[in-house]
């Protein structure tokens, strides 16, 4: 591990790698991620890969430095949530829970923001970070893509769903890619997803998407030209009117004059 920190927090991050080990078993508790997700704005925003907006980075480094070196527990927490993303890294092939489970850590280490405070990787965005983090597993030119299926694996499902619906048929990167879609889509999806092949799911909701977004699109450019056209109306009425009046020489009757 090569976190780098101040004096005044080197000691408990050394104390939280010490005994990350024993206790990333039992840590996070199992609503800690649920909570962290609903005060991030919910799992439909971190639907949107968040980690991938430059502005929103952007913001996170300006708080990260107003915020300034990491605190003691901070410390702790940043240690406990790499060892535990290194970890899960490790046994993460064909096992569902420690795919949901490295999806939370990545989650959990994203939302911290940590990093950010750390000299050694405040310069990085979250997804070169947790490639670092991983980089004894995966390979560091194809790892981006496999970081974040685990991670949409953990926004959209509850880790004991998800391997229900592993268990049903349904294979870990169609349940990823459904969570990044319409939640319209889910359900239909999800029933596909058991028994299908990836390949189907992919292409199936990736064509609803589609149909989805048009739809959408020719609802809002349909509402915006009936906007206009009763804007039209409205004034095509009154110019009717005043041309009605000039034609009859009739004029507009207004208060009378008191007497």
């Amino acid at each position: 591990m090569h976190a780098t920190f101040t004096s005044s927090t080197s000691n408990s991050a050394a104390a939280g790698a010490a005994r990350a080990t024993e206790i990333i078993g039992e840590w996070p508790s199992p609503g800690k991620l649920s909570r962290a997700i609903e005060k991030a704005g919910g799992r439909r925003f971190l639907a949107t890969r968040p980690w991938e907006d430059a502005a929103r980075l952007a913001e996170m480094r300006t708080r990260a430095k107003t915020l300034g070196p990491l605190r003691p527990a901070e410390a702790e927490e940043y240690v406990t949530l790499l060892v535990g993303l290194e970890q899960s890294a490790k046994r993460i092939f064909n096992h569902v829970r420690q795919d949901w489970m490295l999806g939370m850590y990545l989650l959990l280490s994203y939302l911290g923001a940590h990093w950010l405070r750390d000299p050694e990787h405040a310069d990085k965005t979250f997804m070169q970070y947790a490639r670092w983090a991983s980089r004894e597993i995966f390979d560091q030119r194809n790892s981006a893509q496999t970081l974040e299926r685990r991670m949409l694996l953990a926004v959209g499902y509850e880790c004991a769903e998800a391997e229900e619906l592993t268990r049903a048929g349904a294979e870990m990167t169609s349940l990823s890619f459904i969570s990044g879609l319409d939640p319209r889509l889910r359900e239909r999806l999800l029933e596909l997803a058991r028994n299908n092949p990836v390949d189907l799911v992919l292409k199936a909701g990736a064509a609803a998407q589609k149909a989805l977004d048009l739809a959408e699109q020719r609802s809002a450019e349909s509402e915006a030209d009936a906007a206009i056209e009763a804007v039209q109306r409205a004034f095509d009425k009154k110019k009717k009117e005043r041309n009605d009046r000039r034609k009859h020489g009739v004029r507009a009757v207004g208060p009378a004059a008191p007497g």
